[in-house]
């Protein structure tokens, strides 16, 4: 397999004289011929400016070959299984928040360090900007000129893409409602607000806060299409239970209109209580993000405000002690979550509180700068194929919300 590089106007190029590589941690090495897929529909290959591609030259040494390193940013339902090698000079600006993977060619076929994780229609990105998408939003937006909430959700649909924000517009599956504009966190790749002197996120925050008419409005219609999920806690806003009582409102308001569908709360867990009073409401799913599930290093990637792991894990035992459907929204890097010891962790946790499901999220951060915020790796990674074959032993394994995931089995 040959290395792949780019050259300053963007071309990708074949280097003939060395082999691709890939990055796991710290550690560069050959890809493994199951962490490699064809390159799949969807995908956008990207160069990375200022960092030098990686191979392995002929006497099978590591060679910072020209041109710039080339990675890969993959569709939903896809894991990578490493990132992409590269030489980078010191005090380079981070890189922007997107999930880099490693590339290779195969003879003429492109390939890609990524496994497929789950085969979802409904997540499929020719599901998604389709043509009629414009006139569904303005003709919406005519129907309720007033809602902000909604004019909110329509810069997200047209403007990032943003696949929860259009489904309100398609009436269908999983549907968005941000409502917090304040945060007790400040994760390092927060993709909706960044410090000054760091790459800009990737997303606008939400700068208000809705009406409880607003949330009822966007939530009665959505939950009476067919396998509807309401979903509280977006990318384009801060954590939801800050506005727990705003919720638990919109719920009881929402449920006086309609039985159907789900409400569901994507959050990073941080108040147990509130959640104890969303699950009173009539929350039926949850999704709690998090990176590991040791306190050391979800602390230094979280950087909780007022706020412990030990409260996310109260969280989840809450939720199952109410019966709900619980789904971890793992934010994975490869290196890292695959070592021996943090799966181990990461398996007792599942079967402690008998999760339902793993949704393999791609980190979308500059690697070099996600290592510099961690402690130090020990020991081995078992990899990221392996890594998912162990966790479906103990629970579901995709990326869609549970409820209408359909997970790939081996």
């Amino acid at each position: 397999m040959k290395m792949l590089w780019a050259a300053p106007d963007g071309a990708i190029l074949e280097d003939s004289r060395r082999a691709a590589l890939g990055r796991s941690g710290n550690e560069v090495r050959e890809p493994r011929p199951e962490e490699l897929s064809p390159l799949p529909a969807g995908a956008v290959l990207q160069y990375l400016p200022a960092r030098t591609a990686r191979g392995l030259g002929r006497r099978g040494s590591v060679e910072s070959g020209k041109g710039y390193a080339v990675a890969a940013m993959l569709p939903n339902g896809w894991a990578r299984t490493l990132l992409p090698a590269y030489e980078a000079p010191p005090g380079v600006a981070p890189l922007p928040f997107f999930g880099y993977t490693a590339v290779a060619l195969r003879g003429d076929e492109m390939l890609v360090a990524a496994i497929q994780t789950e085969e979802n229609y409904r997540w499929s990105p020719f599901q998604y900007g389709t043509p009629d998408l414009p006139d569904l939003v303005a003709r919406r937006l005519a129907e309720q000129p007033d809602n902000r909430l909604l004019t909110h959700h329509a810069h997200c649909a047209l403007d990032y893409g943003c696949y929860n924000a259009q489904n309100v517009f398609y009436r269908r599956w999983e549907g968005a409602v941000a409502v917090s504009a304040a945060c007790n966190a400040k994760c390092r790749g927060c993709i909706s607000l960044q410090p000054e002197d760091m790459p800009p996120s990737p997303q606008d925050r939400l700068d208000f806060v809705p009406t409880v008419g607003e949330i009822v409005e966007i939530g009665v219609p959505h939950l009476e299409s067919a396998d509807a999920i309401l979903s509280f806690g977006q990318g384009c806003e801060g954590e939801p239970l800050l506005k727990a009582d705003l919720i638990a409102a919109s719920i009881r308001e929402i449920r006086k209109a309609t039985s159907r569908g789900t409400i569901h709360l994507n959050t990073n867990a941080s108040a147990p209580k509130a959640v104890a009073r969303l699950i009173d409401a009539g929350l039926q799913s949850i999704r709690v993000s998090l990176n590991t599930v040791t306190s050391e290093r979800y602390a230094a990637y979280y950087v909780p405000q007022k706020y412990a792991f030990a409260d996310v894990e109260e969280t989840v035992r809450i939720c199952r002690a109410a019966g709900l459907q619980i789904a971890l929204n793992l934010l994975f890097f490869p290196g890292l979550n695959d070592l021996e010891d943090e799966l181990d962790a990461l398996e007792q946790f599942i079967a402690r509180h008998r999760v339902d499901q793993v949704q393999m999220r791609n980190l979308n951060i500059d690697p070099d700068l996600y290592l510099a915020s961690q402690p130090p790796l020990v020991g081995r990674a078992v990899g990221i194929p392996e890594m998912v074959r162990r966790l479906r032993k103990v629970c579901a394994v995709g990326n869609a919300t549970p409820g209408i995931a359909r997970a790939i089995q081996e």
